[in-house]
């Protein structure tokens, strides 16, 4: 027996929203890694003297 037409197509929208969640979690990954090297770069010209 097929799934009906409703529970298809919220089965396929909830898996296309999960895919979204994943691009933005690695997104957030990427911009972390990237604040923290302006972070250290900032310490580097702010406290010249260490």
């Amino acid at each position: 027996m097929s799934k009906p037409l409703i529970v298809h197509t919220l089965t396929e929208k909830r898996a296309e929203i999960l895919g979204q969640i994943k691009a933005y979690e690695a997104q957030i990954a990427h911009a972390k890694h990237d604040l923290a090297h302006v972070n250290a770069t900032i310490e580097l010209f702010a406290a010249p003297e260490r």
